[in-house]
């Protein structure tokens, strides 16, 4: 679907604001650049703009490590309206006016944005492009904010990789960032090919064309950044540790963990985005709590009908009762009891992320449907689902970025970001950008037709203190390292010698071209997947691994990613035994159930075979309804 059909589609294209040339109150550092869609990345472009208009996400993005390398505009604009305190970290004072040429506006596509279009699609799917201008002039902005021409440009070679860091996909994210903040002008379309091409050789799962989840992909991203960021730290460490032997320091500081909450090595992307709730279980015979603190990166909150994110926000931290079948075991009472479970936010994040579950799977249908309940958000939001002995419980957030669904399901749509700069609200739809007013966003608490629905919001802390993220620059990693989990200081910059790796075999020497079978057992339910491997006899275990142990994810969810990332361990785990190929023997529920498997099968069968296990038969073993299978109304079914 084109930009022009698009917006005509969602009634965009008549806005009742006054139009962009008339804008005085844009920031005059910022950049306002669209992103080129290639087929169905509309779900990464939207997601980019959010990240992007983070400006303490942007502003570390840019900053680590840090070097001397001169600070675009942005940056400038961004380090100067944070005050001694670092409260006021949005620009307050007026700016100076922006012309008719600032923005890419809602008009109709030309020839040119087409021809463009098809260029930069054929380098992203690996073929070369006759037309090799990437520095083409911008075309003149009428008074309507529409756009005659298009301006593309590709993401690569912006700005040289750091000593020691590897390319990543932090690494383009930082690329791709510099390119939009210190291009010489205000607006125009930027074409990701770096990013996109890096997301799609790390992850499998976003190398077709199929429509993705923005969410999934936010949560990819995230993890991935701070996985990156905490590579490269823990590489500088080990380095600077190899250099001072003489200095005692705790081998077991150099681990790294990244689902642990309390972890001293945690990067700034955990201390912008992360949150700890607390499950709090109280035993009603002997009254004992127990709490499990657990981290987020987002919260996922079920919506209702007319409901506000308020409300939602109370129904997530709501008290279950565990009683029946679900009774929780007590080790006071030693043994099974009646027990009342809720969860609240221990520690607020600095910026929340706040996810709307609209996509529920009906079991009936058998597929995914789109809830389109009026779920009203707020541009201020105070959270009141806080444990006794949370930290500044009252903390405020500010709304500046929302990423919409359009459309009726989760594998067919759009999405689209609106983001906040400057007090001023702007759509971003791939490479068309334009200004809406704040009036306009209450059409998007609803799924209302010709227009989407708001998936996945992003709250800032109003008093977020930059002053307390911290970013260590390459220079200072040489000569820091960790001690029982506080910085110790080295002044010695004696380069580490390289280390010795040595391959350990644990499994029987097999020769080039034998094949050493074992038995993947998969059962692939609706929102969990099992990777049960053994031998051929089936008697001996050689690794079990499931979904739930990879990823925090929801009970009322599937997550293919999890599944995807079980099977990988899996095929590890088997060559280190020898284990080089797998009979598959794959299961769902059966029964009375679904007799299909759920959506971790296909995604942990493509994992396998992707980690270079070669794949022997594949059996359907679903068990089938018996005599004997319990149905509703006794084992033979209802009686009429």
């Amino acid at each position: 679907m084109t930009s022009n059909s698009l917006f005509k589609w969602m009634g965009l294209g008549q806005q009742s604001g006054k139009p962009v040339a008339d804008n005085n109150t844009l920031d005059e550092g910022e950049r306002y650049f669209g992103l080129e869609n290639f087929g169905n990345t509309c779900y990464s472009n939207s997601v980019v703009q959010a990240l992007y208009f983070c400006k303490p996400f942007r502003h570390c993005v840019l900053n680590y490590p840090q070097t001397d390398v001169p600070e675009p505009a942005a940056l400038q604009t961004i380090n100067s309206s944070v005050n001694g305190n670092g409260h006021a970290y949005f620009p307050s004072a007026s700016t100076s006016s922006v012309t008719a040429t600032s923005l890419v506006g809602s008009g109709s596509m030309s020839s040119a944005k087409l021809s463009s279009r098809n260029s930069v699609n054929g380098q992203v799917n690996g073929t070369s492009s006759s037309s090799n201008n990437t520095n083409s002039t911008n075309g003149n902005t009428t008074n309507n904010g529409s756009s005659t021409s298009t301006v593309i440009e590709k993401d690569q070679n912006s700005i040289n990789l750091a000593p020691g860091m590897e390319d990543t996909l932090f690494s383009s994210l930082k690329d791709l960032f510099w390119k939009i903040s210190t291009h010489k002008k205000k607006s125009g379309v930027i074409a990701p090919i770096n990013f996109i091409n890096k997301v799609k050789k790390e992850n499998e799962l976003f190398r077709s064309s199929m429509h993705q989840d923005a969410h999934e992909f936010l949560n990819y991203v995230l993890n991935t950044i701070a996985d990156d960021v905490q590579n490269y730290q823990q590489k500088r460490y080990a380095e600077s540790d190899d250099s001072k032997k003489g200095s005692s320091i705790n081998s077991d500081s150099n681990q790294t963990d990244t689902s642990s909450c309390n972890n001293p090595k945690s990067t700034w992307v955990h201390q912008l985005f992360e949150g700890v709730f607390s499950n709090e279980t109280k035993c009603l015979s002997c009254e004992t709590v127990t709490s499990r603190d657990e981290c987020f990166m987002d919260l996922s909150i079920d919506v209702e009908m007319n409901s506000s994110i308020t409300s939602c926000l109370r129904q997530f931290s709501a008290s279950e009762t565990l009683c029946h079948k679900n009774k929780y075991y007590c080790d006071i009472c030693s043994g099974l009891q009646e027990a009342e479970k809720r969860m609240k936010i221990k520690k607020l994040p600095n910026i929340l992320a706040l996810h709307l579950k609209r996509f529920k799977y009906q079991e009936q249908l058998q597929k995914y449907i789109k809830l389109t309940y009026r779920v009203v958000f707020p541009f201020e939001l105070r959270l009141f689902n806080t444990s006794d002995d949370t930290e500044n419980a009252d903390r405020m957030y500010e709304l500046w970025s929302i990423v919409i669904h359009i459309g009726s399901g989760p594998h067919h749509g759009h999405y689209v970001a609106i983001v906040k700069s400057n007090g001023q609200w702007m759509l971003f739809d791939d490479d068309v950008v334009t200004q809406i007013q704040e009036e306009d966003i209450q059409k998007y608490f609803s799924d209302l037709p010709g227009s989407g629905s708001g998936y996945v919001l992003f709250y800032q802390a109003i008093d977020l203190d930059m002053n307390t993220i911290n970013i260590p620059s390459k220079d200072a990693m040489e000569d820091i390292s960790y001690s029982n989990g506080g910085p110790v200081q080295y002044a010695s910059n004696k380069k580490a010698a390289p280390k010795v790796v040595e391959k350990v075999t644990l499994g029987p020497q097999v020769r080039e071209g034998e094949l050493v079978f074992g038995v993947a057992h998969i059962f692939a339910s609706f929102n969990d997947t099992f990777v049960h491997v053994t031998d051929l006899s089936g008697r001996e275990t050689i690794s079990r691994i499931t979904g739930g142990m990879q990823v925090k994810a929801d009970r009322d969810e599937s997550s293919p990613y999890a599944a995807m990332l079980a099977a990988q361990q899996v095929a590890a785990k088997c060559k280190e035994l020898g284990i080089n190929a797998l009979h598959i023997k794959l299961r769902a529920t059966g029964g009375t159930g679904t007799k299909t498997p759920g959506p971790g099968g296909q995604a942990a069968l493509r994992a396998l075979a992707r980690a270079g296990m070669r794949i022997g038969r594949i059996e359907d073993v679903t068990p089938i309804p018996t005599d004997s299978t319990r149905r509703k109304g006794g084992r033979r079914g209802r009686r009429l």
